[in-house]
């Protein structure tokens, strides 16, 4: 039972999906354990909701009202847009809607099918715009806001109303993580690539922020240039930088590579097989917010042969039950977790508060 003071919103809940159970619980800590004014101290309830399958194999959930009724409640999702991840969400909206939550929020990790953000040829058509349909109307329209973390492509704000999806950037948190580790190791001779226009696009401003806020103004960044000929198919065309004299520098070099995502690994690996290959560079880390790490990239970055020497990934996508303990205990992968900035976000948003103030 909530005993903090009044929120016009209601009560602050989370609702996690099936996996984010832990995020739900650190999330909650972290907030109750902040110093706020005493008009200000939100305790922080979690309702979980029981999953199962009936014998007809249809799903179905049990969630009661305690909690939920007259609350502000946010709903932990996201992930590969699976049917099974899609369907929860659905069903975890509608039921909140219908146990008469005053407020809906969700957040999505990993927005679903983000990656099918434009046609694909005349076969395939851009799906977040009916995601985001399909989750308003499983709650009578009535989520307030979704918020997004380093969305796959920044016109995903459109899919909805205005204001209603709001992205968030991790690739500060990730690339000081990245750059503290490397100056701590004595790496001192330093390069960043964004895998393509897009990334550039997308995380040159934050790259650049932390990069000052570090005093390395001086660390020489790059972007690669690739024709994609579909989803799945890309070609490894070469470097641009703004000083053409910035390429003697990659030679014994340390180069971070930075993107929203990594899936498969394939187009990542290649372009680090020919960063080593062609320009000499000694060691590549690839830094990316969203560790979908499909197919066969676990055995990818597992091998010996990997020409990638670390990866970075946030835990935007939880990590548990995933495989990756390997990776891990063999230092190939480091999980930097965005749950306290997500903490914080959720903080604001609940006491209506500008979110994008404080990123």
């Amino acid at each position: 039972m909530q005993n903090g003071p009044h929120n016009s919103n209601g009560g602050f809940t989370l609702v996690p999906l099936p996996k984010f159970e832990r995020q739900a619980h650190r999330i909650s800590k972290i907030i109750e354990e902040k110093v706020h004014k005493p008009t200000q101290d939100t305790p922080v309830d979690i309702a979980l909701p029981k999953w199962g399958i009936r014998p007809s194999g249809e799903p179905f959930v049990q969630l009661s009202n305690n909690h939920i009724s007259g609350h502000d409640v946010m709903v932990l999702a996201g992930g590969s847009g699976t049917p099974e991840t899609l369907i929860q969400i659905m069903l975890i909206l509608a039921y909140v809607k219908g146990r008469h939550a005053r407020r809906i929020s969700l957040v999505t990790g990993y927005f679903p099918l983000s990656r099918s953000d434009k046609d694909e040829g005349s076969l395939e058509l851009a799906l977040p715009g009916l995601l985001y349909r399909l989750f308003q109307t499983s709650c009578g329209n009535s989520i307030d806001r979704i918020i997004v973390p380093d969305p796959h492509s920044p016109q995903i704000v459109m899919a909805g109303e205005t204001g209603i999806i709001t992205p968030v950037s991790m690739m500060r948190r990730l690339l000081a993580q990245a750059l503290g580790d490397a100056e701590a190791a004595g790496l001192e001779h330093i390069c960043l690539l964004f895998p393509d226009d897009g990334a550039h696009k997308t995380f040159a401003k934050p790259v650049h922020t932390i990069l000052s806020a570090m005093g390395m103004e001086h660390v020489p960044i790059f972007t690669a240039y690739k024709r994609r000929y579909n989803s799945h198919t890309t070609q490894h065309l070469g470097l641009v930088t703004d000083i053409e004299s910035n390429k003697a520098l990659l030679p014994n070099s340390l180069v971070i590579t930075l993107d929203d995502e990594l899936a498969t690994g394939g187009t990542n690996i290649s372009v680090a097989k020919a960063l080593k290959e062609i320009h000499g560079v000694s060691a590549i880390w690839a830094a990316a917010t969203h560790g979908v790490l499909c197919g066969n990239a676990i055995e990818q970055f597992n091998s010996e042969d990997c020409p990638i020497d670390r990866v970075y990934i946030t835990d935007t996508i939880p990590v548990h039950e995933r495989g990756l303990n390997q990776l891990i205990e063999k230092d190939r992968l480091r999980v930097v977790s965005w749950i306290p900035d997500l903490a914080n976000i959720l903080f604001y948003h609940h006491w209506n508060m500008n979110i994008r103030a404080m990123r």
